[in-house]
């Protein structure tokens, strides 16, 4: 019984010495959060505003909405009960935090807040003291969510002369206007364009002051605008930054003005000022049609034609190009002994099968995005069915260069004898064709502009990549000069044909190879016993070309064409079912201190401080292996990654991937190889690396952000 009473006093002086303390927060506590209102001032003069707070102090672990709440949750609301001539204004809301609870990210406050009100009391009060009543509602939440209410009042005193601060709430009132975004007085310059998936932000520096900025985060307060766990990545471009921001599958139609608030780790002014900036800005079009018969040639337009046209030059060189570099080595060997118009002919088909390639590549591209399938550059390449195909192609090429048979006209090799003009377009298409698993430098940028633009435009930049490529072709076929360096035609060029036969051949081996991490082992099989039967077609189709008989040729000939379909049909057959090898996979798997990418595990090393090195790769880009077995397999490489501590994510594109294709455009690209290194300090831009690699350049980027941190 004494100890009974011993608690009970224990208990009472707790009450006793809390009382003030609750007195003075003017609140009470529900649902894991003490609220309470507080004034400014001490007292209220008639005709003069002050402001008021609803003070929210969260137990530890818990949390309390932002007016936009994110993927769940609910925002405190605030039901003001006043006296008689009495306003108030809306509530001001400082900007909020992530709240990250996977697949899902709301936004709010954790710890404390103080949420303000201005009240307008009018000109003429009666009485010597007034009691403003709020009832306010609000979820807290942890993990799981419980909802409070509270019906609040504030009592202050009616003096003539203006009041003086509460100097209990000097403090926080500070803090909560700091908090607030500022919207006036700032140095940056804010563009909101959309484009196929999101928004593109543009923060551009509007004076000659600035100020460097990390962790840009944005919030916006439509609650159905972007998707909220997608967290945007800042890319920085000289002194402008740009955010991509994902649209919300709940958007039906795209606002007229984004708002919201961005925030940074900096105040957007410079030291001490606020990290939190407003944002109303009109939503664009990139390029509308108005915009571009204004200035086709001006601004990011103009940049990507010359970027697609330098991108495509540099084509000619990358190793995508090298199955087809025979043909168009021998319709230049062939030009050099033809007439100036002839050549011209030549060149000009080859462009236009150039030109026709990229064309239909863009409209097919353009389609699946529209239907809502996320590719990107070479996506022909992720189909098992497209690889069967264009493996019996190089494998008839290769038949030909070994003179199994002569195709006379239309061809797509060359012969011995006069090619057919559709030979020149089919050469100039089937290069087009075989170069998308490579990107050139400049060319990843000047897609990843044409797949957010407007269909005609999306067709002008392709055209200059297409014209890129043919260039030095369509130079050496139009200049006398300069195709006289070529050999003439003679006996040596069947013994060259064979050599190329052997590089057609190679090809095949390597399209086999892709197919098994695509489709499996048993689809090979059934595609080499259908190039099996392709080479017996190939042999009666041999066979017929040089018959006496008219009819013993026909029927020779519709054998070996028998023979070339049924093994491309078996072959086709042996693959599995589209949705299995559409299905997401990893297929270069990640080997030693390498890691399978995902955004998950992005952001949760971003979070431990740990820098990040990201792959962006696949089997069929040829580029990708140059540069993993050169620069990334390089000693002196993985010695500086393993001394920095830093994390290695290998994104694999082989098998058509949704989350890698959204990753690529969130860094503007569509294409790869795409390396992306993001230093250790957090909020840091992620710094975006050459396509060409070698180890200087690698370990390059490595220095300059470990010098940074």
């Amino acid at each position: 019984m004494r100890h009974f009473f011993v608690r009970i006093l224990g208990c009472l002086a707790l009450v006793s010495l809390a009382s003030p303390a609750l007195a003075m927060a003017g609140g009470i506590t529900i649902a894991h959060t003490r609220v309470g209102l507080v004034a400014e001032d001490v007292s209220v003069q008639p005709g003069r505003s002050f402001f008021v707070g609803l003070r929210m102090r969260m137990d530890r672990g818990w949390h309390v909405y932002w007016e936009n709440p994110g993927d769940s949750g609910m925002a405190p609301a605030v039901r003001w009960q006043l006296p008689e001539g009495f306003d108030a204004g809306p509530l001001l809301w400082p900007y909020p935090h992530r709240i990250e609870q996977p697949p899902l990210a709301s936004f709010g406050y954790e710890g404390e807040v103080l949420l303000l009100t201005e009240i307008r009391p009018g000109p003429h009060l009666s009485s010597d003291r007034v009691t403003l009543g709020a009832h306010v509602e609000w979820l807290s939440c942890r993990v799981e969510c419980i909802p409070g209410q509270a019906d609040l009042t504030l009592d202050l005193p009616v003096a003539a002369l203006p009041p003086q601060p509460d100097l209990r709430w000097t403090s926080i009132f500070a803090l909560a206007r700091q908090s607030l975004p500022v919207s006036e007085g700032s140095v940056w310059d804010i563009k909101v364009f959309e484009e196929a998936p999101g928004f593109l932000m543009d923060i551009v520096p509007s004076g000659p002051a600035v100020y460097p900025l990390t962790g840009i985060q944005f919030f916006p307060e439509r609650n159905d605008l972007i998707r909220h766990a997608v967290r945007p990545q800042a890319e920085m471009n000289g002194e402008a930054y740009r955010l991509r921001l994902e649209k919300s599958p709940l958007l039906s139609k795209v606002p007229e003005r984004l708002t919201g608030v961005l925030v940074s780790d900096q105040g957007w002014q410079g030291e001490g000022t606020s990290r939190a900036l407003q944002v109303d800005a009109v939503v664009r079009q990139p390029f509308s049609g108005q915009r571009v018969v204004g200035g086709l040639f001006s601004g990011p337009v103009a940049a990507a034609m010359i970027f697609a046209f330098l991108g495509g030059l540099i084509l000619n060189l990358m190793p995508c190009v090298l199955p087809v570099l025979s043909l168009k080595v021998f319709h230049l060997i062939q030009q050099s002994s033809r007439r100036r118009t002839s050549s011209w002919r030549q060149g000009g088909l080859f462009t236009a099968g150039v030109l026709a390639s990229f064309w239909i590549l863009a409209g097919i591209l353009m389609f699946l995005r529209w239907s809502g399938e996320q590719v990107g550059w070479g996506f022909q390449f992720q189909s098992p069915g497209f690889l069967v195909g264009l493996s019996f192609l190089f494998f008839l090429i290769g038949m030909n260069f070994f003179g199994v048979f002569e195709l006379s006209s239309p061809g797509l090799a060359v012969p011995s004898g006069r090619t057919g003009e559709w030979g020149a377009f089919a050469s100039g298409f089937l290069t087009a064709v075989v170069a998308t698993p490579c990107t050139a430098p400049f060319m990843g940028a000047a897609i990843g502009v044409a797949l957010t633009q407007p269909w005609p435009i999306t067709l002008v930049i392709f055209s200059f990549l297409g014209l890129g490529l043919a260039f030095p072709y369509l130079v050496c076929a139009g200049s006398p000069a300069l195709l006289k360096v070529f050999p003439k035609p003679g006996v040596w060029m069947e013994h060259m044909k064979t050599v190329f036969g052997f590089f057609m051949m190679a090809t095949v081996v390597w399209l086999a190879w892709i197919l098994s991490l695509q489709a499996g082992k048993p689809a090979v099989v059934s595609l080499l016993f259908g190039l099996l039967l392709a080479a017996s077609g190939s042999r009666l189709w041999g066979l017929g070309s040089v018959a006496s008989l008219v009819r013993t040729q026909q029927r020779l000939c519709w054998g070996g064409v028998f023979f070339v379909l049924a093994g491309i049909g078996i072959a086709a057959a042996g693959l599995p079912d589209p949705g299995t090898f559409s299905q997401k996979s990893r297929l270069v798997q990640a080997e030693g201190p390498w890691q399978d990418f995902s955004m998950e595990k992005l952001e949760e090393l971003r979070r431990e401080g740990r820098p990040v090195f990201v792959d962006f790769t696949a089997s069929w880009c040829l580029t990708c292996q140059v540069n993993e077995r050169v620069a990334l397999q390089d000693p002196r490489v993985l010695a500086k990654f393993q001394e920095m501590g830093v994390a290695l994510l290998k994104a694999d594109w082989t098998r058509r991937d949704e989350e890698i294709t959204r990753a690529l455009e969130r860094y503007g690209k569509n294409s790869i190889p795409l390396y992306v290194l993001y230093p250790s300090f957090e909020g840091a831009p992620p710094r975006i690396l050459p396509e060409i690699l070698t180890p200087g350049i690698v370990l390059e980027f490595l220095e300059k952000a470990e010098k940074n941190h």
